[in-house]
């Protein structure tokens, strides 16, 4: 599978989705359902690390998929973190932010997992305080 879903980190507050070659829309939805099904039992907010390091072309009308993907999110997240060295990727991931961190959802891109993982414990040490 081009998608594959596992816990970000030991205390669960986010998840993991790396995708690696090419991948399709339909891959990319049931990922998102076994995502539900991997946080459904947690309590409160699950976060996303997304790392396509290892992915190939984004399939096409990424923005549809995407706009889709935050109107309807199968659980609530506050912070998703793309981990992609493709300036499109990161332009894509900026569009995003713009239309969605307003409302408390923020979507940020890095270039490495290393920098994500420290974004995501950042954040949940801010959220203890």
């Amino acid at each position: 599978m081009a998608v594959q879903v596992t816990w970000g980190n030991a205390e669960h507050t986010y998840t993991l989705f790396k995708f690696s070659g090419r991948w399709t829309w339909e891959e990319y939805y049931q990922a998102i359902k076994d995502g539900y099904e991997l946080t459904k039992d947690e309590p409160g907010v699950v976060n996303i690390l997304v790392d396509m390091t290892e992915a190939r072309l984004l399939p096409g009308d990424v923005l549809t998929h995407a706009e889709a993907s935050m109107r309807q999110p199968l659980r609530s997240f506050d912070l998703a973190v793309i981990v992609s060295i493709s300036p499109f990727v990161s332009a894509i991931v900026n569009i995003i932010e713009r239309l969605y961190g307003r409302s408390g959802t923020h979507i940020k891109c890095v270039k490495t997992e290393a920098e994500a993982h420290q974004l995501l414990a950042d954040h949940d040490r801010q959220q203890l305080v």
